[in-house]
């Protein structure tokens, strides 16, 4: 493989100062993380050469597994990395181990990885990151990069490159698209920043190529930088075929974008939100300042099969549902990351970053602000959000170590299943903290989640009314003080679902009292696309031994009948 390759004494060394890889406390929630591993330098197994303002971190792509080793792979962008001329940036291709440490890497730049067309001063190349999959159909998976400062045409108009990989992670062919080249015929301005964040969105129109969504995030259409994208629709060839700009003029976006807002800063590809069976996008606008500077915004597309937008969902702490104060300068939406289903009710989730979030633990306010956090935001179908977790310093369940301006968050990347448990798990940079020998560096975190955990109350679907369900135990331990989650899925896609939930001693339902609340009835009729049923109960009571929190539920049919029923029960320790 021609990567650069530890020295003899690493294993000693990375046994010494391997990143961080324990359980954390025990998750009960959906997005709660299980597992940590930390890659800087002297880190997980990381000991290439970076800088603390080279932007490390700032753009993360999960490529797939470029090395054939069964193991998926990790992109990392450096674009302020002065490799043979000021900020001409660079990208790591790091080569993992099943635990996420670091086994091998390859820097593509100026001086390494064979790039046809090497970046110049000034291009920044490694801003912005996507896979493309196994685009030229060689069986490597390759690589989409962004150099939003590159001069094709005027200063600072940008580009974007299409790298074809080999198994080594080296470059063998290289498209570049811009102004000048690739058979874009866009307007491209002197400053537009192309190239500034980028998501495959795969086939969108149907013909069978890929399409790939770019940010001119300092676009002016709507106003000095308000920002805008591109969608493009390429040939096959590393081409562009057509293209369809989406800003406050073009495309459809119902949405008021205000100058200097850097709408499209960043990109993600979500998934299917509404369920018509295209792929659709979120862009985020860090510096929205609706109530106060910069506390930031998303926008969830929901995307038409031309490139335009069929429908505009903003989210930020004033619209979408977004259940949190956002505060000056959080800058919510710096970066963006489709991360799957995570809480297994049908609908693709979304992380959205916010770098700049003074979230702490009690007793380390002194120590530094400006520590960020990562909010895990469960959507539904209109693109708003039914509920958000939060992870960041102060969060129970993150044992990662967060010092003042460390910036967490400051690139994302969905990774998928790395550790085959069924749930999606996320990349997260973090742009500095103390590193070796004392001096600030940044870092990437592997962030393993906690997923939904469904039990089926089988039996009784579709039969007489009346019918039972099993009873069902040992789902979880109430702990004193804290909340319980249980979720339950039936299959009768038309019926609303009564729900009666309370605490029962040795078997026997209590009506309230002392001993915990009295029962609630809660109706549920939220479907996923399957037509099931998504219940979710939190319990706040305190737990006493022999006490058990049970729900009854029961399934209606049109005419109010019963059709199956069914307990479900969480013993206390």
């Amino acid at each position: 493989m021609s990567s650069i390759m530890p020295p003899l004494f690493v294993p000693l060394v990375c046994a010494l100062l391997a990143g961080n890889s324990h359980a954390q406390v025990e998750p009960t929630l959906p997005g709660e993380v299980e597992s940590l591993r930390k890659i800087g330098q002297f880190q997980g197994g990381f000991f290439g050469d970076i800088v603390a303002d080279d932007g490390f971190g700032n753009a993360l792509a999960a490529l797939g597994d470029v090395d054939g080793d069964g193991i998926g792979d990790l992109a990392v962008g450096t674009p302020f990395a002065d490799i043979g001329g000021p900020w001409r940036g660079g990208v790591w291709i790091l080569f993992l181990e099943a635990d996420g440490s670091v086994r091998a890497w390859q820097r593509l730049s100026a001086l390494d990885g064979e790039l046809p067309v090497p970046p110049l001063d000034f291009d920044r190349f490694g801003w912005s990151l996507a896979p493309l999959g196994d685009y030229d159909g060689d069986g490597v998976p390759d690589l989409a990069v962004g150099a939003s400062g590159r001069a094709d045409g005027g200063p600072d108009r940008g580009a974007v490159h299409l790298l074809m990989l080999r198994p080594d992670g080296t470059v063998h062919t290289q498209h570049t698209i811009s102004s000048t080249s690739g058979g874009f015929g866009g307007t491209l301005l002197d400053g537009d920043g192309f190239g500034s964040a980028l998501a495959n969105l795969g086939d969108l129109d149907g013909d069978g190529e890929l399409d790939l969504a770019v940010s001119a995030r300092l676009d002016d259409d709507g106003g000095l930088s308000a920002g805008a994208f591109w969608m493009l629709f390429l040939d096959g060839a590393g081409g562009v075929l057509h293209e369809q700009k989406v800003g406050p003029l073009d495309g459809g976006l119902q949405a008021e974008i205000d100058p200097l807002d850097f709408f499209a800063s960043s990109l993600a590809a979500i998934g299917d939100v509404n369920g018509d069976g295209l792929v659709d996008l979120v862009a985020g606008a860090p510096n929205d300042s609706d109530d106060g500077l910069a506390h930031g915004a998303v926008y969830v597309l929901l995307m038409a099969a031309d490139g335009t937008v069929q429908r505009t969902q903003k989210i930020n702490h004033l619209v979408g549902g977004l259940d949190t104060q956002l505060d000056a300068i959080d800058t919510f939406g710096t970066a963006v990351a489709g991360v799957g289903d995570v809480n297994a009710d049908g609908v693709p989730d979304l992380a959205v970053s916010a770098p700049f979030d003074d979230d702490f633990a009690p007793g380390t306010e002194f120590e530094g602000s400006a520590r960020g956090a990562v909010y895990l935001l469960f959507l539904e179908r209109d693109g708003s959000v039914g509920s958000r977790h939060k992870i960041s310093d102060s969060a129970a369940q993150f044992e990662g170590q967060l010092l003042g301006v460390s910036g967490f968050g400051s690139g994302l990347a969905a990774l998928g299943d790395v550790d085959g448990d069924g749930t999606p798990d996320l990349a997260a940079g973090m742009s500095a903290e103390p590193g070796f020998g004392g001096q600030p560096k940044p870092a990437v975190w592997r962030v393993t989640l906690h997923g939904a955990t469904w039990t089926d109350l089988g039996g009784g679907f579709g039969a007489a009314p009346g019918a039972l369900a099993p009873t069902l135990t040992g789902l979880g331990s109430l702990v004193p003080g804290e909340p319980l989650q249980i979720a339950w899925r039936g299959r009768v896609p038309h019926a609303p679902l009564v729900l009666v939930s309370g605490l029962s001693f040795l078997g026997v339902p209590l009506a309230g009292g002392v001993l915990g609340p009295a029962p609630q009835q809660l109706v549920f009729t939220q479907s996923d696309a399957s037509g099931a049923r998504v219940v979710s109960a939190r319990w706040p009571g305190d737990a006493t031994p022999g006490v058990s929190l049970y729900l009854q539920a029961w399934e209606l049919d049109r005419g109010g009948v019963v059709a199956a029923s069914g307990t479900l029960r969480a013993e206390a320790p």
